[in-house]
């Protein structure tokens, strides 16, 4: 985050969506409503998806793109380092009066940091949390960055995930091997969650519960006092390949080691760990 400079490249770009601003200036802008709804990840969980449920309900407004990225998040696209404020607030310029005003940034739940500047910047919101099958989610993950990360094969973007994790090098992109197990490992992040958070606005969906069919909407609905559905544009499903994938090296026992423990303390939580993440 940095100060609140008017005039910046990215609030011009900013206004240029939302043209009403140039003429209203500051009055305006403090109008805006920060959210009081933030989808925090895990990403390749159905956060898409969930961000298509959320843009598509009259009483939500979502922010225009998926992952602001606000909270401790460099904005990769404009390449002009961390947001400020005042440009975050730019992101929801575009509301009217409905009950929520939401974002989805599936990178927040790995950060402590953002999760407390969350809590520290918009008080005591509505938090969504997205979680998955941890080798599922490791493989998607795998999958959807390759063209990033370099690795053609699992087994070798494993090893060179788990050697810096055992070498406690954390590179700061998203793409990196040890990215794809730190957003698979979702204690960390819920317990401060729910050492920040009441535990009555925090809600976590399954994502076997999203292929199953109806059952997000349904928790949605009763979390937000809104009807919710799951008929969303085609475009918020994003899918991964159905190409396999296994590993048969000894890492996989290394691995399976970390979720387990990871799982010990969801269960501690309260959180529901699936029978069906079991069987690896």
């Amino acid at each position: 985050m940095r100060d609140d400079v008017p005039g910046t490249e990215l609030e011009e770009a900013l206004k240029k969506v939302h043209p009403f601003l140039r003429e209203a200036g500051d009055a305006k802008l403090s109008e805006i409503r920060l959210p009081n709804l933030i989808g925090v990840g895990s990403s390749r969980s159905g956060t898409s998806t969930l961000y298509g449920m959320l843009r598509s309900n009259p009483d939500i407004y979502a922010a225009p793109m998926k992952e602001v990225n606000y909270f401790g998040i460099c904005d990769t696209l404009t390449k002009s380092g961390p947001m400020s404020l005042r440009e975050y607030r730019l992101c929801f310029a575009a509301q009217a009066d409905e009950r929520y005003v939401s974002e989805v940034t599936p990178v927040y739940l790995s950060s402590p940091e953002a999760l407390a500047a969350i809590r520290e910047t918009l008080g005591d919101i509505k938090i969504i949390v997205n979680i998955r099958n941890p080798f599922d989610r490791i493989v998607s993950h795998f999958k959807y960055h390759r063209q990033f990360h370099g690795f053609e094969r699992f087994d070798d973007y494993l090893d060179a995930a788990l050697q810096q994790f055992e070498n406690k090098v954390s590179p700061r992109q998203w793409t990196a091997p040890c990215q794809g197990i730190l957003h698979s490992l979702y204690a960390p992040g819920l317990e401060k969650l729910f050492d920040l958070f009441s535990p009555a606005n925090i809600l976590v969906l399954q994502y076997d519960d999203l292929v199953a069919g109806g059952r997000w909407s349904v928790a949605l609905s009763e979390f937000l006092g809104v009807e919710m559905t799951e008929e969303i544009d085609a475009v918020y499903r994003n899918q991964s390949s159905g190409e396999p994938v296994h590993s048969k090296t000894d890492r996989m026992e290394q691995l399976q080691h970390m979720v387990r423990e990871d799982q010990h303390r969801l269960s501690a939580l309260g959180v529901e760990v699936p029978e069906s993440w079991r069987g690896y």
